[in-house]
């Protein structure tokens, strides 16, 4: 996890008045949300198995965090690069006689990852990225 500053931490809006935009610009409400809090996630690259996420932790100050009404605050931006385990899933057996392009059950997507925070390269250039990235966005916040 590497830290990006911005001027979006502290800054609040409603999720309701700021989910479209957020939408366009390539950020959506990340999985294993709450309804107090979360994180917005925006794909920065994409390779094969390796993705690299700006993410935006919000925090519910009024509402619930998936209703439009939801006041959030943000907190500190980060990135985050996440290796997806693309291997079998648990209890595949091999059978000769399957034809596999029609294995869409080999993998799993609710697997656990081989690395949830695995190591940067150029952090100073993706960095960089992420903050071109937020700039266009908050304007949202207030």
């Amino acid at each position: 996890m590497y830290p990006v500053e911005s001027n979006i931490e502290g800054k609040q809006a409603r999720y309701g008045d700021i989910r479209k935009k957020l939408e366009e610009e390539g950020f959506v409400l990340g999985e294993n949300w709450d309804y107090q809090a979360g994180f917005l996630d925006g794909v920065l690259k994409q390779e094969y198995d390796n993705t690299l996420y700006l993410r935006i932790p919000v925090e519910v100050v009024e509402g619930e965090l998936d209703s439009d009404d939801a006041l959030l605050r943000a907190g500190t931006p980060f990135l985050l690069k996440h290796r997806v385990n693309t291997g079998y899933s648990q209890g595949h057996t091999e059978n000769p006689t399957y034809d596999p392009l029609q294995a869409g059950y080999l993998v799993n997507q609710f697997q656990e990852p081989l690395d949830r925070d695995e190591e940067l390269d150029n952090v100073d250039y993706w960095a960089e990225q992420a903050r071109h990235r937020l700039s266009r966005i908050e304007y949202l916040f207030e």
